[in-house]
């Protein structure tokens, strides 16, 4: 009996982590991240949100720019964890599939170090507004949707997402997520670029990607409908360059 409930702890106990740390990083990004920022105002269904008016600056102090890098840190967790749960499991009992997604998410700090220098750039250079965090430029949201979409339909990006997808360590160790989470940003990176178009922190737009991140690691048919998420793209990137003209 006790080996029992033993066995029956040591399989729960990695969901329930795993469930446990993404409520919590959703909870702190609909309670704005750390930003002081309402969500609310930050989000919005219009696409392409309003673009070519004056954007609002924010004075980037040593709190903000660390502010910032948790928030994009605690939203890539967010929206990249929930597509590793097979590599995860596949690691053997929970704490293989601990170490795997610690050394995922690890991996995912550098990226959000970089997505906030990029960020600060394009606020610097008045193409993204300061405050809701959306472009305020029709050319980078064009520019953006165009390049993620053909990306998205490449033989580059089928490879990353080859594998991104492949569970061949089930020894479940730090390094072998690690080495995932550089497949996947190779895979995912350019598509969590558009963040930048419909904005950072419009809570919308997030929960889109990750919808579109997870269907694209859980999918059999992955390539087809990578294909199709660049098709759509480009598309958008024609629309936002027509409403725009």
């Amino acid at each position: 009996m006790a080996t029992a409930l033993s066995l029956l702890g040591d399989r729960l106990a990695g969901p329930v982590l795993f469930g446990a740390v993404l409520t919590a990083c959703w909870i702190y990004l609909v309670n704005g991240a750390g930003t002081g920022m309402n969500v609310a105002a930050m989000s919005t269904w219009q696409f392409p949100p309003p673009l070519d008016r004056p954007a609002h600056t924010i004075h980037w102090t040593i709190a903000h720019a660390a502010t910032m890098v948790l928030m994009w840190w605690i939203m890539m967790v967010a929206m990249m964890l929930p597509g590793v749960g097979r590599q995860a499991a596949a690691s053997g009992r929970w704490p293989g599939g601990l170490r795997f997604c610690l050394g995922y998410t690890t991996a995912w700090l550098p990226f959000s170090v970089a997505a906030t220098a990029v960020q600060a750039i394009l606020e610097r250079m008045g193409f993204v507004d300061g405050m809701t965090m959306w472009s305020a430029s029709s050319g980078l949201s064009s520019l953006l949707l165009a390049g993620v979409g053909l990306y998205q339909m490449s033989d580059a990006k089928a490879r990353a997402l080859a594998r991104c997808r492949a569970t061949t360590d089930t020894n479940g160790s730090a390094a072998s997520g690690l080495r995932n989470a550089v497949s996947c940003m190779i895979s995912s990176a350019p598509l969590m670029s558009l963040l930048f178009v419909g904005g950072v922190m419009n809570i919308y737009w997030i929960v889109t990607l990750s919808a579109v991140n997870l269907a694209e690691r859980n999918l059999g048919s992955s390539r087809l409908f990578s294909k199709g998420v660049g098709v759509a793209c480009i598309l958008a990137a024609l629309w936002v360059a027509r409403v725009s003209a």
